[in-house]
């Protein structure tokens, strides 16, 4: 997969629906090795700042030795630029990877996510 059928392949995925139930992302994360486990999440809410809160916290929590993920919204030229791990923007191998690996798992439960 390149970076561009990364992107259409998550740009086309509809929202919402029924494909998002609880046991249906349940067998995707098991399928996944459960790679939410161990990790700790804060959101950030409100109306305007959000970006910038989540720079200034990853920030500081980096300093403090923390691994930090931050994904903010919108992108503006490539998805990537929303997406940091440490501070800095994941490069557009590591999110096709990413994606290639979450599509291949969707594809590999196939029925089984269709029963759900």
């Amino acid at each position: 997969m390149i970076y561009h059928n990364a992107v259409k392949r998550i740009l086309t995925t509809p929202e919402g629906g029924d494909h998002r139930s609880a046991e249906r992302v349940s067998l995707l994360w098991r399928s996944l090795s459960l790679p939410h486990k161990g990790l700790t999440v804060v959101k950030i809410f409100g109306e305007s700042g959000k970006s910038a809160c989540a720079t200034m916290l990853s920030r500081a929590l980096l300093s403090r030795g923390y691994r930090v993920g931050t994904l903010t919204t919108p992108f503006s030229h490539a998805m990537t630029e929303c997406i940091t791990i440490d501070c800095a923007p994941v490069s557009m191998e590591a999110f096709t990877a990413s994606v290639s690996r979450v599509c291949h798992a969707v594809a590999a439960l196939g029925s089984q996510l269709s029963a759900l």
